[in-house]
């Protein structure tokens, strides 16, 4: 007769793919919480439990996100055939039996995926604490350990933002919109995360730029990638600017060292028409920023950063710096020098 328990897996990590992201690393697994389930529920996309498909019936997500009174789905035991059933009965038993074996084996390959995305010592947590272990115990395990972002797995989700010139914009927003679909960040800050992001690739800083000059008021995230995504429909082959050599530096990192060099790029875009060096005059880059410095885009009183954050020493830009021309400090700029100066 069927057993109505799932079977105990090992927990030896051999069990699973090394493809998956995973929860290993406790700073992180908050920031890959939400691509592990999307990865599993992937894998099992078209299986079914009881008739239900997996990915439709409320499994492989977090307690807290499903419909509430949702219960997961057991296989159904089939009820033995007695004396008094006649031989139909038994051929609906046998049909029952097999789809109940199918549903129990699914339900093991399931809770194994899960599992082995796991550190060694939280499938020995889970284990010890459930005398039978069923994949709603580790969702909600992953829900109360891994469910809230921390500060450290918030940065780190920060940092897999990458932007990649071989692939079209639609292939990186893909891979943008994983990242921030983990973060609880406005629609503006995933506008300004994007600009940051790609400000130093030729190509995409272009459209970035012909993107910005008709919409310079509007910081509609969805509305940008929409836009980019029809601009860059192809792999742009040129060598792209890079802010660090090492692909592990974090968003950070990267901010901090295109604070200095973010005008760089706009002077190779072009070998047929190269611009002056950053600093020396031109037509082109003859408009002053304060938080910016000369630059051929903006002055003061059209820099999106200035309208919204604060100066260097944490206090609000003043009119001065808005209006500034060239960076000098002044009693009105709290003695504080321009970008550039």
């Amino acid at each position: 007769m069927p057993s109505n328990r799932l079977r105990r897996i090992p927990t030896t990590m051999s069990h699973t793919t090394t493809t998956f992201t995973n929860l290993k690393n406790t700073e992180q697994a908050p920031a890959n919480l939400h691509q592990v389930l999307q990865e599993v529920r992937t894998k099992f996309q078209g299986t079914t439990i009881n008739g239900e498909l997996v990915t439709e019936g409320g499994w492989l997500i977090l307690p807290r996100d499903r419909t509430p009174g949702k219960i997961l789905a057991q296989p159904q035991q089939p009820r033995i055939p007695d004396e008094h059933d006649d031989h139909s009965a038994y051929l609906k038993f046998n049909a029952q039996t097999a789809m109940y074996d199918k549903d129990i084996k699914t339900l093991n390959e399931i809770l194994s995926t899960l599992l082995g995305t796991l550190a060694e010592r939280d499938v020995q947590y889970l284990y010890s604490h459930y005398q039978t272990l069923r994949i709603d115990n580790v969702l909600l395990f992953l829900q109360n350990t891994y469910g809230k972002m921390t500060l450290a797995s918030f940065r780190y989700a920060l940092s897999t933002l990458t932007w990649d010139e071989s692939l079209t914009g639609q292939q990186n927003f893909a891979a943008i919109d994983k990242v921030f679909a983990q973060l609880d960040i406005s629609e503006s800050s995933k506008y300004e995360k994007t600009c940051t992001l790609i400000e130093s690739h030729g190509q995409a800083r272009i459209a970035l730029l012909d993107y910005q000059k008709d919409n310079s008021t509007t910081m509609d995230y969805n509305h940008l990638k929409d836009f980019l995504c029809r601009r860059l429909t192809a792999p742009n082959s040129a060598t792209a600017y890079q802010i660090s050599e090492n692909p592990m530096a974090t968003l950070q990192q990267r901010i901090e060292n295109l604070e200095t060099q973010r005008f760089l790029a706009a002077y190779q875009v072009s070998e047929e028409h190269p611009h002056p060096p950053w600093g020396q005059k031109s037509d082109r880059n003859r408009m002053y920023c304060f938080r910016h410095g000369w630059n051929p885009s903006h002055k003061g009183d059209r820099c999106r950063n200035m309208k919204r954050g604060n100066a260097p020493d944490g206090q609000p830009w003043t009119p001065a710096m808005i209006a500034s021309k060239n960076g000098a400090p002044t009693a009105d700029t709290r003695n504080l020098e321009g970008a550039g100066r």
